[in-house]
């Protein structure tokens, strides 16, 4: 009688297949992941930027004799941020310090953000 020799030796084209189609998802979940990290590293840069160059304005005003409300824009990283600032007196004669309060503006693609900082200044 004839014997057959069944070998189980590798994988099947079918399993191959499968385990591809696995991989493949995973790529694509990795990936997607990744690109989300990146996209918000660099909000969370830009928002902190703004902040800090919000700060530096309101350090400033604190340290001139007689502030006056104005604008300037300043670049970083290739990021144009738009820095406003007004000066409001104070609202009576009990109170001793105005009000600085400064408004920096950046966009990024599809939107502009706004960031405020406000302190007191003699």
């Amino acid at each position: 009688m004839g014997k057959t020799i069944k070998s189980s030796n590798g994988f099947t084209l079918v399993e191959l297949l499968i385990a591809l189609v696995i991989v493949g998802v995973l790529m694509v979940t990795i990936l997607s992941f990744l690109s989300n990290s990146m996209m918000l590293r660099k909000d969370s840069k830009n928002s902190e930027v703004a902040n800090l160059l919000g700060q530096d304005k309101l350090v400033e005003l604190k340290a001139m004799a007689n502030p006056i409300d104005g604008s300037d824009v300043v670049t970083v990283d290739k990021v144009r941020y738009t820095r406003s600032w007004t000066i409001t007196p104070p609202a009576s004669s009990n109170e001793l310090l105005s009000i600085a309060t400064v408004t920096v503006q950046y966009s990024i693609p599809g939107k502009t953000m706004t960031v405020k900082c406000s302190g007191g200044i003699q």
